[in-house]
């Protein structure tokens, strides 16, 4: 679909449809445009890993459920890798090889890579919610809490100059789209809060110069960021 300033989700244009109807729960989309989505078993609680080909309009499964479920499937930036959570592990998949590591031996839920590839977001789960953490995929000992003590703290997105990480969280009760500076290694507590009415799932644009988000009633919403370096819409 595509969307432009100032418009609603009435104003949404259908391009094209892929794969088939069925019960889906999270996706991502590659550079070339392969999606890789999750799909929810029937009378089994959990969900396969499945890659959309549009190109050639084939459905391929890539993650098969035998007790451990798939979830949040994330494209490295060049589209050669895929990181998701399978049952208690993050796993980093190579697809031209389709060779597999475990990333981390804990529930995580991957959100984002860096643009160089080193570092991933994830989602672990604390009571209440969850806190945000960067992952450094060459070096565990450098792994760190970014956002913690906040409500459904999610959809952690690396701007594409690696400086900023945007995300969801909730204070008390309304969701809130935040900014935070990311130096490696290091925790922040300099939150920018960018909504003021509520707001879920940021997306930072190709140049990082703007940043979408949904507010609660579905629209979608951007924010300028000058120059690329967030700060006080």
């Amino acid at each position: 679909m595509t969307v432009e300033a100032g418009q609603t989700l009435s104003h949404y244009r259908l391009i094209e449809k892929i794969g088939p109807v069925d019960s889906f729960a999270n996706f991502d989309v590659a550079p070339d445009g392969r999606v890789a989505i999750t799909r929810r078993e029937p009378f089994i609680n959990g969900n396969s890993l499945w890659m959309f080909e549009p190109a050639r309009q084939a459905a391929i499964e890539i993650g098969h459920f035998d007790g451990q479920s798939f979830s949040d499937p994330t494209f490295s930036p060049d589209g050669a890798t895929l990181a998701f959570r399978r049952g208690n592990e993050v796993v980093i998949r190579t697809l031209k090889s389709n060779t597999e590591t475990v990333a981390r031996k804990f529930l995580g839920y991957p959100d984002s890579w860096s643009r160089d590839g080193r570092y991933l977001t994830a989602g672990r789960p604390v009571t209440g919610g969850y806190d945000a953490w960067v992952l450094d995929l060459t070096d565990p000992s450098q792994d760190r809490a970014v956002v913690t003590g906040m409500l459904l703290t999610d959809e952690m997105r690396f701007s594409p100059n690696g400086k900023w990480i945007a995300f969801h969280a909730a204070q008390k009760a309304t969701p809130e789209v935040y900014v935070i500076p990311f130096t490696p290694g290091r925790t922040s507590t300099d939150r920018i809060q960018i909504t003021t009415a509520g707001g879920i799932q940021p997306r930072w644009s190709h140049d990082g110069t703007e940043l979408f988000y949904l507010d609660l009633t579905g629209q979608l919403m951007a924010v300028p960021i000058p120059g690329g370096d967030a700060g006080k819409p």
